[in-house]
């Protein structure tokens, strides 16, 4: 079977949570790969470091919305590079999570991501905000996230090990 490419966007809760999720799951029959764009405080999700058959790395700064843009742009491209050697290596799934916000916030050429995922060598899972029409055509599964009620509009704090 072709390899899939699994779109997980909008601005809901669990893109992330889904994405970790199948990765588990495919631990099972072969190699994982995940990495994280823009994503470098401490998470929950760092668990999977433990994992024999998951290569597990974050990139980016401790801020999230990228104020200093140049910093920001240093870690795309490193995360990025990276991913470009995990889609041409024996991995079964690598998960590029918050991929879609790097190209959101331009840090990233929609044209060179699309590359990379025309030419993968394994299944893939993207997730973010927004996702182009081009990334939603080329996908094999696309799954929207709509938020109906957060805590965090009300109190704007975040939960650790619900939220991060």
């Amino acid at each position: 079977m072709k390899n899939q490419l699994i779109v997980y966007y909008g601005r809901g809760e669990g893109k992330t949570s889904a994405a970790i999720g199948h990765a588990i799951r495919a631990s099972k029959y072969g190699k994982v790969g995940i990495i994280q764009f823009m994503k470098k405080r401490e998470t929950g999700e760092r668990i999977l470091k433990k994992f024999k058959n998951i290569d597990f790395y974050n990139f980016g700064k401790k801020t999230f919305f990228p104020a200093k843009k140049k910093s920001h742009r240093e870690e795309v491209k490193k995360a990025f590079e990276l991913a470009a050697k995990f889609l041409s290596k024996k991995y079964f799934l690598v998960i590029l999570d918050e991929i879609l916000y790097a190209l959101e916030f331009n840090l990233l050429k929609e044209k060179d991501l699309l590359n990379l995922l025309e030419n993968r060598k394994c299944h893939v899972i993207i997730t973010g905000k927004k996702a182009g029409k081009k990334v939603l055509k080329i996908a094999n599964i696309v799954t929207e996230f709509k938020k109906k009620k957060h805590h965090y509009d009300k109190d704007k704090k975040t939960i650790r090990g619900i939220d991060f």
